[in-house]
């Protein structure tokens, strides 16, 4: 299974440490947050991932390269268009994702736990979200669930109950 992971956006409210760096390039403990997801992701038994790049995307290039010091495989989809948010970054990999793929952000820290269970489930062709159950800070993208189905995500509706 591949991971598609979302690297393309600025990070505004790391704007402190973002100025000249992608957010998935800020350190936390030593390693990069995409390094942490690359690294989390091959825990899990992926070892394929595409990155939409887009703001400062050659500095992403850099550091990670073809993934070869991590023992995975690096590819890359540009996203000009990276201001217009997550969904658009999606799109432009959709011509190079045609089997069942995994979504990761790049400034997001899960345990492999949690994607050994996503890729070993039976819901193929689905489209599965994991949620934190806890209050939204400012600027989180926040989820209404009933029932284990999405009612509604954004960054402003009116009610949720989870956070993506």
């Amino acid at each position: 299974m591949r991971a598609l992971i979302i690297a393309a956006g600025e990070g505004r409210r790391l704007a402190s440490l973002t100025k000249d760096k992608p957010k998935g390039l800020v350190e936390l403990l030593g390693l990069s947050l995409l390094e942490r997801v690359i690294l989390t992701a091959k825990q899990a038994g992926i070892c394929e991932f595409l990155v939409v790049t887009g703001y400062l995307k050659n500095k992403i290039k850099r550091e990670l390269g073809d993934g070869s010091k991590y023992g995975v495989k690096v590819s890359y989809i540009e996203n000009t268009e990276w201001r217009r948010g997550n969904g658009v970054s999606v799109l432009k990999a959709e011509e190079s994702l045609k089997e069942d793929f995994i979504l990761l952000m790049s400034d997001h820290i899960f345990d492999d736990r949690i994607l050994r269970k996503l890729a070993s489930s039976e819901l193929r062709s689905s489209v599965i979200l994991a949620v934190d159950r806890r209050e939204p800070m400012p600027g989180d993208t926040v989820v209404l669930e009933r029932k284990g189905k999405i009612v509604e995500i954004g960054k402003d509706i009116e009610r949720s109950n989870c956070v993506d």
